[in-house]
């Protein structure tokens, strides 16, 4: 069936895209450990073209979604798609939709460890602007609790 060989593409690139994506990640974070702003720089561009070529797939689900409408496979998902079609194909595909799943966790949980690296960054960054605007001095205001108290928290993994 043409509609279980397109899709049977799309999961092909989808997962290729991925895994580039996480590695070019896992790099990502060695890469921001290391404070290596150059390679950091080259990282971030190829990062765009893996993100748009995200984008690029989201419209392609998308159209086959519509297709598999017109050929009365209704549903949200290429799961749902997929449990209807009488194609053998269409098992092989169901089989590693998990497979899709978890790489697509990963990568939550690698941007999720970026996330949380980027903002302790910023907060140092800003407390050290802070600390050479006032000449090393104390900040001139009271505050109940001062807001440089904090010593990080739990890291929280919001995609579970």
């Amino acid at each position: 069936m043409r509609l279980c060989e397109e899709i049977a593409r799309f999961v092909d690139v989808f997962a290729a895209t991925q895994q580039e994506l996480l590695t070019l990640l896992q790099e990502k974070r060695r890469v921001l450990v290391a404070a290596d702003a150059v390679r950091l720089a080259e990282l971030n561009a190829s990062e765009l073209k893996l993100t748009t070529r995200l984008e690029a797939l989201v419209v392609w689900r998308s159209r086959l979604l519509e297709a598999s409408g017109a050929l009365g496979c209704r549903g949200e998902s290429l799961s749902e798609v997929l449990t209807e079609l009488s194609d053998p194909q269409a098992v092989d595909l169901r089989v590693r939709l998990p497979q899709l799943q978890q790489l697509s966790v990963a990568l939550r949980q690698e941007a999720w460890i970026q996330w949380v690296i980027s903002q302790r960054c910023e907060r140092h960054y800003a407390e050290m602007v802070d600390v050479i605007a006032r000449g090393g001095q104390t900040a001139p205001t009271y505050e109940e609790r001062p807001a440089s108290n904090s010593n990080g928290g739990a890291v929280l993994d919001a995609a579970v």
